[in-house]
């Protein structure tokens, strides 16, 4: 799947000394999701609110003319604006299956095979929205317009808007490849086992980008990028908070936001964007997950390239 194009760390070298100027796209990007939920008649004081809305698609764009979410449309406006630049028939394809990477990759590797996933992705709606989508942001006409709009003082928040709809679709697609493990004895070492086909499903699908076009071949060779290394994490965690049962106390971290538990996938995928939207785009903070990979190959002495 196409890396979503987020002003993260990677650009935070380039940034101001101005903490209000250096959050200030973040800060629109919030009042957009605000908007979006404002028009979908939500309470944007209810914590349940938030919690259901970037849980559940970020609302219908407009029934009957446009009857796909926001999730989707921001999602698949993402991938598109960074399709390759070959034949444009090469490219769109190449869009159509990075849209849809997660979908596919499930099919292919867990259920039905290829062709179901062809047929179950490729539909007449689902080709049209996605050309309509990349034809704006990829013909000489249009694509000049996208891009003032992406150099005008509103494109960073887009941006974090753009990203975060790629971030949240991977997530769900992470936490539904997974699914759930029965509660099991913490002692019971063996039991601990039962988590890792869920875990390797979550991290395929996830990471399906990797894999897609299938002509890129199947390998972790290299070791797990940004996308297969979130996907990994959150399946690893809900699988051992669901085996274990020890985040039961944790549970007012859920509801709060009208979840069930903290390791529902809901909530996962909650927590994802949230993540998201903190540590991955504020230069200050930093990621735990390259540390607690550390410590992990740390003790157990696996190789890992």
């Amino acid at each position: 799947m196409a890396r979503s194009k987020s002003p993260a760390r990677s650009n935070s070298a380039a940034k101001s000394s101005n903490p209000l100027e250096d959050h200030m796209p973040l800060g629109i990007a919030i009042a957009i999701f605000a908007g979006l939920m404002y028009n979908n008649g939500a309470n944007l004081a209810d914590p349940t609110a938030w919690g259901k809305f970037l849980t559940s698609g970020w609302g219908t764009v407009h029934a009957g003319y446009w009857n796909y979410s926001w999730l989707f449309t921001f999602h698949a406006l993402n991938v598109a604006q960074n399709a390759d630049g070959s034949y444009w028939m090469n490219s769109f394809i190449n869009t159509f299956t990075a849209v849809f990477a997660c979908n596919i990759a499930a099919d292919v590797f867990f259920g039905n095979g290829i062709s179901a996933a062809i047929t179950t992705a490729a539909t007449n709606d689902n080709i049209a929205a996605v050309f309509i989508l990349w034809f704006l942001t990829n013909n000489d006409y249009t694509a000049q317009y996208w891009g003032m709009v992406k150099a005008s003082p509103a494109g960073g928040a887009l941006d974090i808007v753009l990203s975060t709809a790629t971030v949240a679709t991977i997530a769900a697609a992470t936490t539904k490849a997974f699914g759930s493990v029965d509660a099991g004895s913490p002692t019971n070492l063996f039991g601990y086992f039962a988590i890792a086909l869920p875990v390797f499903k979550a991290t395929v699908v996830g990471s399906a980008g990797n894999f897609l076009p299938l002509d890129k071949g199947f390998s972790f060779e290299g070791g797990l990028d940004d996308a297969a290394e979130r996907a990994f994490a959150s399946a690893f965690y809900m699988g051992l908070g669901q085996y274990t049962g020890f985040l039961g106390a944790a549970a007012i971290a859920a509801t709060t936001f009208g979840f069930k538990s903290v390791t529902d996938g809901d909530f996962v995928v909650f927590a994802t964007i949230l993540f998201h939207l903190t540590v991955d785009l504020c230069p200050a903070m930093t990621t735990p997950l390259a540390t607690i990979q550390d410590k992990i190959f740390e003790f157990t002495k696996l190789n890992r390239n």
